[in-house]
């Protein structure tokens, strides 16, 4: 898929040459500028194709041409399958993920997954897509995820999620509760040694942070919103387990010798209890300030009533 970028030159720019600008402002690597520059037309300042040594004044009309070098993921099986599509504009389209659908072909998921389904939709429309997650969210974690239509586009938007000028909000349920109604776990994460796929809080981990606010308080467990300042795996069912509350139906991180005995299928939860909630984001390349927010799925909803918390 091909992606123009458009950008007119003020006062300010003055002097200022493109490649700065496709440096700088639309913030392009160097490969992606190197392909630019030996497309055809593939920099042009006022319909002119240039290099990227020329100088701008102001009004100068500065389009460059972007192509991703890959006709599209090919090797995915189409899937036909419903996708909630929440907003979606010429670089992002957001998905509200249902609960066990995985985002990439897995063992025993090889043509069910999110990646399938959004080959089969683009191909109805005629166009080709390379999925590109920008995070990434558990199978049975429920709610918004973006996926990146173009190279620019993703990696911009990982810069925002690293940074953490990208806010991931979570809500999930946990048993009890914490003792504090707000707090921020700040503790390493690494994997463990002796199981496979695990995680847990070690010295020698990757540093991890997670805030929490404790929404409402239940006979025996909580609804409680969580933001990632990291982006671990398994951060907040790790952090949450470690912190003595596990997550509903979390048959990993809630098992009986993880968390003195409390049992992970209590109160009928079938999945992890975790929903994306909101995400608040700035646009690629028009610099759009974008906030949405995903209501809770049904089964988290039988357990927590109809409020939603829409702030």
């Amino acid at each position: 898929m091909e992606r123009k970028l458009e950008y007119t030159a003020t006062t300010l720019d003055t002097g200022r040459v493109v490649k700065d600008i496709l440096r700088q402002d639309f913030q392009l690597s160097a490969r992606q500028i190197s392909r630019a520059k030996f497309m055809e037309n593939g920099i042009t300042v006022n319909g002119e194709e240039v290099t990227v040594r020329r100088i701008l004044q102001q009004g100068d009309r500065l389009i460059v041409r972007l192509e991703d070098g890959e006709a599209g993921s090919h090797q995915l099986i189409p899937q036909p399958g419903e996708l909630d599509i929440r907003y979606e504009d010429e670089d992002l389209v957001l998905i509200n993920k249902p609960a066990d659908l995985v985002i990439y072909p897995s063992p025993g998921h090889y043509a069910d997954s999110l990646a399938n389904i959004l080959v089969w939709h683009y191909g109805q429309r005629g166009e080709n897509i390379v999925v590109r997650p920008v995070g990434r969210l558990d199978r049975e974690t429920s709610g918004l995820i973006y996926i990146a239509k173009n190279k620019a586009a993703v990696r911009k938007m990982e810069l925002q999620r690293t940074s953490g000028e990208m806010e991931r909000h979570y809500l999930a349920i946990v048993h009890g509760g914490p003792e504090k109604d707000e707090g921020i776990i700040d503790v390493p994460i690494g994997p463990d040694p002796e199981v496979w796929m695990m995680q847990r809080v070690c010295d020698d981990g990757a540093p991890a942070k997670t805030a929490y606010w404790v929404r409402e308080r239940f006979d025996g467990y909580s609804l409680v919103e969580l933001r990632l300042y990291t982006g671990r795996t398994h951060q907040i069912r790790v952090h949450m387990a470690w912190l003595g509350h596990p997550l509903l139906g979390d048959r990993m991180y809630g098992a009986d010798w993880m968390c003195d005995g409390v049992d992970s299928d209590e109160f009928g939860m079938t999945r992890t209890a975790l929903h994306s909630w909101k995400i608040i984001c700035t646009q690629p390349f028009t610099g759009e300030r974008l906030e949405f927010i995903c209501e809770l799925p049904e089964d988290m909803r039988q357990l927590v009533g109809e409020k939603l918390w829409a702030k």
